[in-house]
């Protein structure tokens, strides 16, 4: 299949770190329950294993909890070597934050192999550290199948996340919002310009939402629907946007795989916020499918088919986009 910008949730263990009484982080190993991996990164950061640096940051927390100094080192080693091997494939500014993060697991491994001790705090400020700079300088190419798969688990968290708050589990609730932003920040690393700000904004007010949750005083639903709704909205509009850059570049079933998507996430947004019947946002999302399933299955429509459909689409994200702005769209650096 034909490489895409976009991002990967790996197969393989997942580990999750929650934070015990007291404050000591426990390993939970999740392997085949979920098939969703993440790894706790402290500081309420969750961080999604999505590349080959993710598996190796993985291996070495599960490694050093287990006492294992040696794999743990060999493993960051792997890390690194990942970094500068994908440091050749950002733009060249951007490469020396690229070696400097390989720089930093190059020197973990080492004070392992010293037999220095590593504290769970320091192992977590480094898998932080090096996981932003991987995601900052846009790391992944991966396959149009790979990132579909992980797009649609935003919405699987904010969904998981308003059926806790039902049940009155904050924590939990807290834990999924934060999972759903650390998503969403990936796929701001897809996107450009007014795109990237609008979802980076969507993951600030995610996050905003979580540290209510946290301390139990996030409890009207219809708060949790409006992030949730603003959320499925930027990714509609990043989508819709991909969709004409495919459309483009004459990759016919591509874009109609991305149009399908934008038309989803606008009917998601649509009954987060219980507008599902409106009736000319609905007649756009319902032409963007019927247009979306042609792209795929051929023969494509006439340009100017795609092109109408396409505009109304985006109208319409942005209308609900207006009507949707959080009130604050700061986003942090």
């Amino acid at each position: 299949m034909a490489p895409m910008r976009g991002f990967v949730v790996a197969v393989g263990v997942a580990i999750s770190f929650l934070v015990a009484c007291g404050g000591s982080p426990q390993v939970v190993d999740t392997s085949g329950s979920t098939g969703e991996p993440w790894l706790y990164g402290g500081k309420d950061v969750w961080i999604p294993i999505v590349d080959p640096l993710g598996q190796r940051l993985a291996e070495a927390s599960r490694a050093l909890s287990s006492e294992r100094p040696a794999d743990a080192a060999e493993a960051l080693r792997e890390g690194a070597a990942f970094l500068e091997s994908e440091a050749e494939r950002v733009a060249p500014g951007e490469r020396g934050k690229m070696h400097q993060a390989a720089s930093r697991l190059t020197k973990l491994a080492e004070t392992l192999d010293a037999g220095a001790p590593v504290t769970r705090q320091a192992f977590d400020l480094e898998t932080r550290e090096v996981f932003a700079v991987d995601v900052d300088c846009r790391w992944a190419t991966v396959s149009e199948a790979d990132w579909m798969a992980a797009t649609e688990l935003v919405h699987t968290h904010l969904e998981r996340a308003r059926e806790l708050l039902a049940a009155n589990e904050p924590q939990a609730v807290a834990i999924e919002l934060r999972k759903a932003a650390a998503l969403l920040r990936l796929e701001a690393g897809r996107a450009d310009g007014a795109d990237r700000k609008a979802i980076e904004a969507a993951w600030f007010e995610l996050r905003q939402l979580a540290a209510k949750a946290q301390v139990g005083t996030l409890t009207d639903v219809a708060v949790l629907a409006h992030g949730a709704a603003h959320a499925c909205q930027t990714l509609a509009q990043a989508h819709q946007c991909e969709t004409g850059r495919l459309w483009a570049e004459h990759q016919a079933a591509p874009a109609g795989r991305t149009l399908a998507l934008a038309a989803k996430e606008l009917e998601r947004a649509l009954v987060w916020i219980g507008a599902q019947d409106d009736s000319t946002q609905k007649a756009a999302a319902e032409e963007a499918r019927r247009v979306a399933t042609a792209l795929v299955s051929g023969p494509p429509p006439a340009e100017a088919e795609v092109t109408k459909a396409l505009d109304e689409l985006r109208l319409s994200i942005r209308s609900l986009g207006e009507r949707l702005q959080p009130s604050s769209t700061t986003v942090p650096g």
